[in-house]
């Protein structure tokens, strides 16, 4: 298996612009002691088969740090970027796993979002969210955030033994659910805030 590491402090790799990327098979790990985002995307699409993201922050400065810098993050999608990912892992990374920002979107089947500090997935501005047959457990904050104008559609997606929300669906997001679990987690399976829309159907 193929792996990528960087101790650099902003990031492992980065796609800025132009047309598809395409990375299968390898492991993508930010292995130094200051924070980096793994993967950073803006403005260009990207397709993730069986990828392994991990380590945007290191576990011995741990969570006690992470507020001192905006990066820590696994994949990153900023402005219009895409992605498309199947059976990947987004893991150990000190802020979200996932995280899309502005127009981006993401479509993850399959794979889990896993002990990441702040959450496994978080979609904010207008970004769209998918996740189809994921596994989301034991992330510190939430397994799945959605806020401002943000939209989401969750199916038949297990949102386990979290520290704080299976799912917090906040401000002005809108999301469907289906056929999902959510179990064991610390403050509540699903928060509901502010002026958000989930629909939630069996």
């Amino acid at each position: 298996r193929t792996t990528v590491s960087c101790l650099a402090r902003d990031f492992v790799i980065q796609v800025v612009g132009g047309g598809l990327v395409h990375l299968r098979g390898l492991t993508v790990a930010h292995v130094g002691r200051t924070p980096a985002d793994v993967l950073l995307v803006t403005a260009a699409d990207v397709r993730l088969d069986d990828v392994r993201i991990t380590g945007g922050f290191t576990a011995e400065q741990g969570y006690a740090a992470k507020g001192t810098d905006r990066h820590g993050r696994g994949l990153v999608l900023k402005r219009e970027a895409s992605c498309v990912a199947r059976g990947c892992r987004f893991e150990r990374n000190v802020r979200d796993g996932v995280a899309l920002f502005d127009d981006a979107s993401a479509a993850l089947t399959g794979g889990t979002l896993a002990a990441n500090q702040d959450t496994g997935a978080r979609a904010l501005g207008r970004s769209h969210l998918a996740l189809d047959d994921v596994a989301a457990s034991a992330n510190f904050l939430a397994q799945v955030v959605l806020g401002e104008d943000a939209r989401g559609v969750l199916r038949a997606t297990r949102l386990t033994r979290g520290g704080g929300f299976g799912a917090l669906v906040m401000q002005r997001a809108r999301a469907t659910i289906r056929g999902c679990a959510f179990d064991e987690n610390a403050r509540s399976g699903l928060a509901v805030w502010h002026e958000a829309q989930p629909r939630i159907v069996a």
